[in-house]
């Protein structure tokens, strides 16, 4: 019987457009969707394609909007001091091996950072980020908007989503054209599939958290082309018009308000100036920013998307951030402190683990990252030497007290006094009063 696999490629055969549309699993032929047309998620749907416009997000989210972009690149810069290395399951121990080369070095066009810098784009902007592994070894970075996930289900074939043992077989991978081959079949062990982020209304794909913030960054776009419009026409559009006596009621008025909204009430006229004649009169209303208040409001849209990207405002510098006690040395470690075990960490790890499926994972262990190389770390490597001295006394202490050396050293690793076990040896300070410590010299 073929592999999933085989018969998702299907067969060779001469007439290429005749199965160029679809595939064939479970006895089922499924349409090759394009990711790069709407969404294709619907119920039953066997795949999950990618949920919108990648160059649209790029174009609006990141060129048009500083805050989101110095987000992206705080996270990126973050993620691209990754250090990969192997941790035993069973001592915690860390090591590296042979099978850690391809994600030190990608391939000779594309460094470990670059690639770890790539794939934060894809995940902030499309949620997912995709990693190919060739046959040589070598990693390429997939365009997270040319890729579908495949999903099967042996119970619910008909209705692939719905079925309860649903699960990825495959990924397509389909760049765009009207001359593109058919879709590139890959399969799960050959593509590492980034999405630190679940897509809440999708089984395996992931959600962008810029996807969260539309509207604080298309309000934010918003005011700012408000706030050229000022400097650009250098007056205020906001105001209460009186019309002239001869004009005041009637089908006349109605022409004339018609009239002067085509002339001023749109986006291009804003801030212009405006002459009137026969009688009007305008009373300008907001006629300067502090009356607007521009600041506070765009202060307020940044605050939340560096709420939503899990970047400080301090450590991503906007405004808002850089008032009153936020930058102060205690605030600003405790910040940082904050930062590094609630979001990087777990993010990290995240990464790390979608990574064993591609590379050789040696028995009972898991991939992840190495803290100390991490200059934003190692102010936690203070720390941790702190805890180790205040350990190492406190066991000293045991020891001297009678207890068993390696009985102490395992309840230092557990965290666990019952497994302090006594030796039978007294210190000096608790032996019975008159009584010699054994093999002490007496004036006798």
């Amino acid at each position: 019987m073929p592999s999933i696999l085989t018969r998702l490629r299907g067969k060779p055969t001469r007439n290429r457009d005749a199965i160029s549309d679809h595939f064939l699993f479970n006895g089922q032929a499924h349409p090759l969707f394009s990711p790069n047309e709407p969404p294709q998620t619907l119920p039953g749907s066997p795949q999950e394609s990618p949920p919108n416009s990648f160059e649209q997000t790029i174009r609006v989210m990141h060129r048009r909007n500083g805050v989101v972009a110095a987000s992206v690149t705080a996270r990126a810069l973050l993620m691209s001091e990754l250090r990969f290395v192997w941790r035993s399951e069973i001592d915690g121990a860390l090591f590296g091996n042979a099978s850690l080369a391809p994600l030190e070095r990608p391939h000779p066009g594309l460094t470990r950072a670059q690639l770890l810098w790539r794939l934060e784009q894809d995940v902030s902007y499309l949620g997912n980020a995709y990693v190919y592994r060739l046959n040589d070894g070598t990693l390429r970075r997939l365009r997270p908007d040319w890729v579908s996930i495949v999903l099967g289900s042996d119970e619910s074939p008909d209705d692939v989503a719905r079925g309860a043992d649903a699960a990825p077989i495959a990924y397509l991978y389909a760049p765009p054209g009207r001359h593109a081959a058919k879709p590139q079949v890959l399969s799960l062990g050959e593509v590492a599939h980034i999405a630190p982020e679940p897509d809440p209304t999708a089984h395996f794909r992931g959600e962008s958290w810029v996807s969260g913030v539309v509207r604080e960054i298309l309000i934010d776009l918003q005011a700012t082309d408000h706030l050229g419009k000022y400097f650009e026409n250098a007056a205020t559009a906001n105001m209460i018009v009186t019309a002239p006596e001869n004009i005041a009621t009637g089908e006349d008025f109605n022409d004339w308000v018609d009239t002067f909204d085509a002339q001023v009430s749109n986006s291009g006229n804003a801030w212009r100036n405006i002459y009137l004649g026969g009688g009007a009169d305008a009373k300008v209303v907001g006629a300067s920013l502090a009356d607007l208040d521009l600041k506070s409001l765009q202060g307020g849209l940044e605050t939340r998307v560096a709420a939503r990207s899990r970047v400080p405002a301090s450590i991503l510098g906007i405004r808002e951030g850089l008032q009153g006690s936020a930058l102060t040395t205690g605030n600003y470690s405790a910040t940082r402190r904050l930062w590094a075990d609630a979001w990087f960490a777990p993010y990290g790890q995240s990464v790390c683990s979608s990574f064993e499926r591609i590379i050789a994972r040696p028995t009972a262990a898991e991939l992840t990252f190495d803290r100390d190389r991490i200059l934003f770390l190692q102010e936690d490597q203070k720390d941790a030497a702190d805890i180790f001295n205040t350990t190492a006394a406190g066991m000293r202490q045991l020891v001297d007290g009678g207890f068993d050396p390696l009985s102490v050293i395992e309840a230092a690793s557990k965290g666990d006094l019952a497994a302090l076990t006594h030796s039978g040896n007294l210190s000096v300070q608790l032996q019975p009063e008159g009584l010699a410590p054994q093999g002490a010299i007496t004036d006798d």
